[in-house]
């Protein structure tokens, strides 16, 4: 691989590692006499964190839809560094789950971030099927997005006028991207036989799933109750 592109990969991983230093930190003070500090400070690192994710996803929507969004059908040079971008986001966030090793979604995070580098290190390194995972990186994408806003707006305790549509375009685009478009796409490449891409897609759909149920779930309580930190306190997606 040319050295460049190591670069980038390396300035990325960088600059967003940042946050993990931050939490590594606040994770210390918590076992230590200073523990009232770090719950203090819990939101105020928590927005930092949601501030992080939904510009990068917000950067990587709009690259995404700048270079073509899903119609790629053949291999181009400038896919690699696109996918560096991705892969240094995932594996930073990956190191950063283990900051979080006490919290109850902490292996199913592991879990999704260990099986999304190794789909984007196998599409990466298999220039035919490289334009494929670019195309699920766009649509996975704009789910994040969302997400990502979704629950910035909920940590800063805005109002419903704002969380209330926020989340209506989570559910949908969750259920149309990840869960839908997501099954779709993954049939084709079992027929050319690329199977381990596909079992690969089939456990981040399960994944993708089981946080839909609780998305559901987590509006309903909203519904029900009127609670509004209930939207900030669990979240599906990390």
């Amino acid at each position: 691989m040319h050295i460049t592109r190591w670069f980038v990969l390396w300035c990325l991983m960088e600059i967003s590692a940042s946050r993990s230093v931050v939490r590594v930190i606040k994770a210390s003070l918590c076992f230590s006499s200073v523990r009232y500090i770090y719950h203090q400070n819990y939101k105020h690192g928590k927005a930092q964190d949601l501030v992080f994710k939904t510009l990068y996803f917000g950067f990587e929507l709009l690259l995404s839809l700048y270079l073509g969004g899903s119609q790629h059908t053949q291999y181009e040079p400038w896919m690699s560094s696109y996918y560096l971008l991705a892969i240094g986001y995932h594996a930073q966030s990956f190191l950063f789950e283990f900051t979080k090793m006490f919290e109850p979604k902490f292996f199913e995070m592991c879990l999704h971030h260990t099986v999304t580098l190794l789909l984007l290190l196998y599409s990466f390194y298999v220039p035919e099927i490289t334009p494929f995972g670019l195309t699920i990186m766009y649509y996975n994408n704009f789910g994040d997005f969302w997400m990502s806003a979704t629950r910035l707006a909920a940590n800063q305790e805005a109002r419903e006028v704002i969380i209330y549509p926020l989340y209506t375009i989570v559910l949908v685009s969750w259920l149309y991207t990840r869960l839908w478009k997501l099954q779709l796409l993954a049939w084709p490449g079992l027929v050319q036989g690329y199977v381990l891409g596909w079992v690969g897609l089939q456990i981040l759909w399960g994944l993708n799933l089981y946080w839909f149920i609780i998305l559901l779930k987590l509006g309903w309580r909203k519904i029900s109750y009127h609670g509004k930190k209930q939207w900030a306190e669990k979240s599906a997606y990390h």
